[in-house]
């Protein structure tokens, strides 16, 4: 198990897209959640760490080439709901980090893995 993780919350810049910043209570919960487990934990908004596993929370703001450059340890959160979704009717970035990345216990029927084999 890593002894280091960062949680990266991205956000849009834009305020159209304010929602984005309701992931905000859920990344300080991770961090304190790991550091009172012992792991040491960084947080940041809008960048990841080389030398810890990311945690990525709003990992669909980000563009594939953004998503291509993340680590393979990577794990995503994802809260959008997609139950009962085609594959095809799933963003590239979603079918991306599905593909590639570990997501969150609890979210088999949000993140539709088992689509897109």
């Amino acid at each position: 198990m890593p002894k280091q993780f960062h949680v990266a919350h991205i956000v849009h810049p834009g305020p159209a897209m304010h929602g984005m910043h309701g992931y905000r209570e859920v990344s300080e919960a991770l961090q304190w959640g790991l550091n009172a487990l012992g792991y040491e934990t960084s947080l940041g908004i809008n960048r990841t760490e080389d030398q810890a596993t990311n945690i990525v929370l709003g990992f669909q703001m980000l563009a594939q080439q953004s998503l291509d450059q993340l680590p393979d340890d990577t794990i995503v959160y994802n809260f959008e709901q997609l139950y009962g979704l085609q594959p095809h009717e799933l963003k590239p970035s979603f079918q991306l980090a599905a593909r590639r990345f570990r997501s969150q216990p609890g979210t088999a029927g949000n993140f539709s893995r088992h689509l897109l084999k």
